[in-house]
């Protein structure tokens, strides 16, 4: 567990660095402001004095390009975490250490993790914050603050998830190939709006993880980003949704633990 937790310690240390997060940032705090900007301009001019209806409505509309980054940027660190490494030798220095290769690998996911959480939480504090500012607060900050939470949590989830799926082909492709294949995964499930497998092929979807994500936000017993929608009833509804999409992100990182033990050996 020590050395689990020392490998996390140094992957997040890594992260607040890395040019890439520093580039995400700043362009997640440009889109804050021109978001907060739009959607103060907008709802001014219709006059409503529905000011919690009016922020989930402005929350809403930035919900998906807002997953689809952070999906993106979930693929950017995995790729450079593994197929990376790997590809620069870099890995084989952690093998000369007293370490388990399980341990490096579930580091890493860890430390990369724990980082994703806490910049969602950020930049979606951030997000809210800037809209609040510009235009006018809810009338519950505390409802507000626990559908933003589970908001977080979700989308970490659902990042959890895309991470782990890079790193697995990290493990078992090069660099060009690991990448093409996430880009095309990324693609799939939000360049092109396609959150979901045929209908035809019912129950299957739920093995679709961004399936599963936006039906746990919007499609099952009401919207978490609806004001009006009571938040324990969006939980009983959607808390099948969010143990499948946990139950995938532990099965991923212990195929992937798996798979990093055989092909290093």
């Amino acid at each position: 567990m020590k050395n689990v937790l020392t490998i996390a310690e140094n992957e997040f240390s890594m992260l607040a660095r890395n040019p890439i997060v520093i580039i995400f940032g700043i362009l997640m705090l440009v889109m804050a402001i021109i978001n907060a900007a739009g959607f103060s301009s907008i709802v001014s001019d219709t006059n409503s004095s529905d000011h919690t209806g009016n922020l989930m409505a402005g929350i809403s509309n930035f919900f998906w390009n807002f997953s689809a980054l952070f999906a993106f940027l979930a693929m950017c660190i995995g790729i450079t975490s593994v197929a990376d490494e790997r590809s620069k030798g870099s890995l084989r220095v952690l093998f000369g250490k007293p370490l388990y290769r399980r341990d490096v690998i579930t580091g890493k996911f860890v430390g990369i993790n724990l980082f994703m959480f806490l910049l969602i939480a950020f930049t979606l504090a951030i997000f809210i914050s800037l809209m609040i500012t510009l235009y006018a607060g809810p009338e519950s900050i505390i409802d507000l603050s626990l559908r933003m939470l589970m908001f977080a949590v979700l989308l970490f989830i659902n990042c959890s998830f895309t991470l782990g799926l890079v790193m697995c082909l990290g493990i078992l492709l090069n660099k060009s190939e690991a990448l093409v294949i996430s880009l095309a995964f990324i693609s799939f499930e939000w360049l092109t709006n396609i959150g979901s497998l045929p209908d035809s092929l019912g129950n299957l979807q739920l093995i679709n993880p961004g399936y599963l994500y936006v039906y746990a936000m919007y499609m099952a017993s009401g919207k978490l980003l609806n004001g009006s929608v009571p938040l324990d009833s969006w939980l009983s509804g959607s808390l099948p949704y969010i143990v499948l999409m946990v139950a995938e992100v532990i099965l991923m990182v212990l195929v992937n633990c798996m798979l990093f033990n055989r092909e290093e050996a």
